[in-house]
């Protein structure tokens, strides 16, 4: 379950795991407008209506914030929040157990995923399109891996890890912001690129294999995404979209 992908970001964030898709159940308690404290609503509607953990949901802690009092999260298998938002039995409930049917309903009539050789054929009109399609996309191409192979024009070098660092410190500079917030900028840009939320994903990493502390640059590069976290952080020090 430590692998997560956002799948759909609506009334309640859904995510692909290893295990089918799920859900924050704080999440979905913030989206619920509960009364009741999170953990005390969550161990009851556990202990309530007999939910097994490893099977309905998992359950692991997370230091708080600057070394605070760690913090317990579950995260739920999308049947068991569909239970919980029903028996909540109010309108944010129905609203809950709506959305989380329709977007199981949605990535089970998904095809299967098509190649961009099939895509391009499917789309193009005529031979004519065709061709400018594959010139624009090539195009394209070229254009990314040139600004990804001249990144040390903006005297940034190092190993990978050590330029995504400089290049979030550069952006946050040039852009007058804390470092704090550029990195920021940077999650929400990687997230939407890449449909993920790697925050979220770091925490269960660093849970899994049982660490403190762990910066973003060590994260991705340890899980192999450090290349990627590359071609975003070079869009924003490019000032592209």
């Amino acid at each position: 379950m430590e692998k997560l992908t956002m799948l759909e970001n609506g009334l309640v964030p859904v995510y692909r795991s290893e295990n089918g898709q799920a859900v924050s159940a704080r999440e979905l308690h913030e989206f619920l407008e509960v009364g009741k404290d999170f953990t005390s609503w969550v161990k009851d509607r556990i202990s309530k209506y007999g939910f097994t953990e490893n099977e309905d949901f998992i359950v692991f802690t997370e230091n708080g914030e600057n070394l605070g009092r760690p913090k317990t999260e579950y995260i739920l298998t999308l049947d068991t929040a569909k239970e919980i938002a029903m028996v909540q039995n109010n309108e944010k409930g129905s609203q809950a157990r709506k959305y989380f049917i329709a977007v199981e309903k949605k990535f089970k009539e998904l095809p299967k995923l098509m190649t961009t050789e099939e895509m391009i054929i499917l789309q193009a009109q005529s031979v004519g399109e065709l061709k400018l399609k594959v010139t624009l996309i090539g195009d394209k191409a070229d254009k990314l891996t040139e600004r990804f192979n001249n990144l040390d024009k903006v005297n940034i070098t190092g190993s990978p890890r050590q330029r995504l660092k400089l290049m979030v410190d550069k952006y946050s500079h040039d852009n007058g912001v804390t470092y704090s917030t550029g990195w920021n900028e940077f999650k929400i840009r990687y997230n939407t690129a890449y449909h993920t939320n790697v925050e979220l994903k770091k925490k269960f990493f660093m849970n899994k294999n049982k660490l403190k502390t762990l910066t973003n640059p060590d994260y991705l590069e340890r899980i192999g995404l450090i290349e990627d976290a590359l071609r975003v952080a070079d869009k924003m020090i490019s000032g592209v979209n």
